[in-house]
């Protein structure tokens, strides 16, 4: 019989009246052991508690990984003693530091143990680097780094820690299929080692690739574990929604004056993916997608659409309107919303409520908060209620529960529900599944569809490919700073967006985009655009002035008309008289 590595005993966990899970019982050897779930299930809620980030509500337990019947780890610093090792989706990385140092950081070999031994730590990050297949630069900085990269950061800092049991958490969420392939080749290595892994996923198709026994997480509990025939050929790792959806027929796109066009942008800034003379055009009721192959330039092209990044060249128009000078706040008063794929860093506060989180999003919006700023308290209730009931995001009707309270699968739920349903004019999404369990994705899938039919048009930027072909009426694939080819209708398929060779059938150059004299004109400067502010805050300024003007001329007016009529009553009676 083999050993108990690690043993749950009648688990529980809530939060405050909310229930995550209830008497859970497990046993872990030493294996592949893969936990699934949907969102908000309780999953990461579990090995966080393991790792010690959070505390059991009840029950025990118990980990045999240095001698029979120690307890679990009551605080992350005690993980060492345990020989454990944590990598999770919150993890916390200083972005000014490089690779090596975020890798080193706390756990430095020492010369006599006072002085740090560089040379020893790179040595052995190079050879976790060989013996898992993991290519990274060492001297990068951290802020640099695309979603594969940090994921790949957070499971090498894990392993310098030389760990007999490994916890991670959705170590695959965010990556493109390919990137999944190669961190299957890092579990397969895994299987030769003398190490325990628990890992969470709501992939079921990728824990069932990787794992010696997987466990389902339902209705609170364990529900089954499954021991699994481990299989020696790899493939590929596949999302696709087609089968499991309604019939959706896409609409052909008609050629007409663009909602959105982007004309040569360009962005060259250090430490971040650049790239050049990007042109495409969005049409009203369409839905655009941007295939990003290298899952890389998803966020920084968003950002650089809506200004939060300031290009370096090219010129932006929405509805004719140029707005490359624009600031955020005025992209967002035109009718534009946009969500980050890092939408936990950008579009929530963690500590506020989901009430607080709605408002500060939408603090622009007359409907919801007065001119002079007041909150419209009942309104921002009843469709925070609303939103929570048509979107499924959790049981109790609480819109008062803090944001991080929620699994991400939640938040991510949220956040997009928030956005939709204002249905802006142009809505920009930036990998808006990477967090969603396959329901949530589908019932996003239909809102968004929706979202089109109401007559707004939607930009995807994203690396998965069967959402852009069951959605997107034209694609455009970004590889090495630029498009290398754009698809429409029929086109538009997986097998081409994923294959290089058949890139040069679809040149970039077959796309007809419509211009208006408007968008002949000079480019915009930044000089222009103050000039027109100054005019505009002279006017404002200008305003009670001539109120007080007209009024005074109106009484003018008024009261020389009477003296006028005085007079020559006068003069009348004073010649006929």
């Amino acid at each position: 019989m083999e050993k108990i590595i690690l043993k749950l005993q009648k688990i529980s966990k809530y939060y405050d009246t909310r229930v995550i899970f209830e008497n859970v019982n497990l046993e872990i050897t030493q294996e592949i052991h893969a936990i699934v779930g949907n969102n908000s299930v309780g999953k990461s809620t579990l090995i966080r508690m393991l790792a010690g980030f959070e505390q059991p509500s009840k029950g025990k337990i118990v980990i045999n990984s240095l001698r029979k019947g120690c307890y679990f780890p009551r605080d992350p610093s005690e993980m060492l003693y345990f020989r454990m090792a944590y990598a999770g989706q919150d993890d916390f990385f200083l972005d000014n530091l490089t690779v090596k140092q975020n890798i080193i950081l706390g756990n430095e070999p020492t010369i006599a143990k006072i002085f740090p031994n560089w040379k020893e730590a790179e040595f052995k990050i190079n050879n976790l680097m060989e013996k898992y297949k993991i290519k990274l630069n060492l001297n990068k900085r951290v802020s640099t780094l695309a979603i594969e990269e940090l994921k790949k950061l957070s499971l090498l800092r894990a392993l310098f820690k030389e760990p007999k049991i490994l916890l991670l958490d959705e170590p695959t969420v965010g990556l493109s299929d390919s990137q999944k392939v190669e961190f299957w080749m890092i579990f397969k290595t895994f299987r030769n080692e003398e190490i325990t892994v628990l890992f969470t996923t709501r992939d079921e198709e990728f824990a069932k690739m990787v794992a010696n026994r997987v466990s389902w997480i339902e209705n609170l509990n364990i529900g089954k574990t499954k021991v699994m025939k481990l299989e020696e050929n790899t493939k590929l790792f596949t999302t696709n929604y087609s089968g499991k959806i309604f019939n959706y027929k896409k609409p052909k796109s008609i050629n007409s004056v663009p909602m959105l066009y982007i004309d040569n942008l360009s962005l060259n800034k250090p430490n971040i993916s650049n790239f050049h003379k990007i042109e495409f055009a969005i049409r009203p009721g369409e839905i655009y997608g941007i295939y990003d192959y290298e899952n890389l330039y998803s966020e920084v092209l968003l950002e650089s659409i809506v200004r939060m990044i300031k290009t370096q060249t090219g010129r932006i128009f929405f509805q004719e309107q140029e707005v490359t000078y624009f600031k955020p706040q005025e992209i967002s008063n035109l009718g534009i919303d946009w969500i980050s794929g890092h939408y936990s860093n950008t579009a929530i506060i963690p500590d506020a409520t989901l009430f607080e989180n709605f408002t500060f999003w939408n603090y622009n919006k007359e409907k919801y908060v007065t001119k002079s700023g007041v909150v419209k308290t009942a309104v921002v209730n009843k469709k925070v209620r609303e939103i929570i009931k048509k979107y499924q995001i959790f049981n109790d009707n609480n819109i008062f529960i803090k944001i991080n309270k929620l699994s991400k699968g939640e938040m991510q739920k949220f956040v997009l529900a928030r956005s939709i349903e204002e249905q802006p004019q142009l809505l920009i999404l930036s990998n808006p599944f990477s967090d969603l369990d396959e329901n949530s994705s589908l019932l996003i899938i239909k809102k968004i569809i929706e979202l089109r039919e109401s007559g707004s048009s939607i930009l995807i930027i994203d690396t998965d490919p069967y959402l852009l072909q069951l959605l997107c009426q034209r694609v455009a694939v970004i590889y090495h700073k630029q498009f290398v080819c754009k698809l429409e209708n029929k086109n538009i398929k997986v097998e081409i967006m994923n294959n290089p060779a058949l890139w040069n059938d679809y040149p970039i150059t077959n796309e007809i985009i419509v211009k208006t004299d408007k968008m002949y004109q000079l480019p915009q400067t930044k000089w222009s655009l103050k000039k027109k502010k100054i005019i505009r805050t002279i006017n404002y300024l200008k305003r009670p002035f001539v109120k007080i003007t007209s009024w005074i001329n109106k009484k003018w007016k008024i009261l020389g008309q009477g003296w006028v009529k005085r007079c020559w009553k006068i003069l009348k009676n004073e010649i006929f008289d």
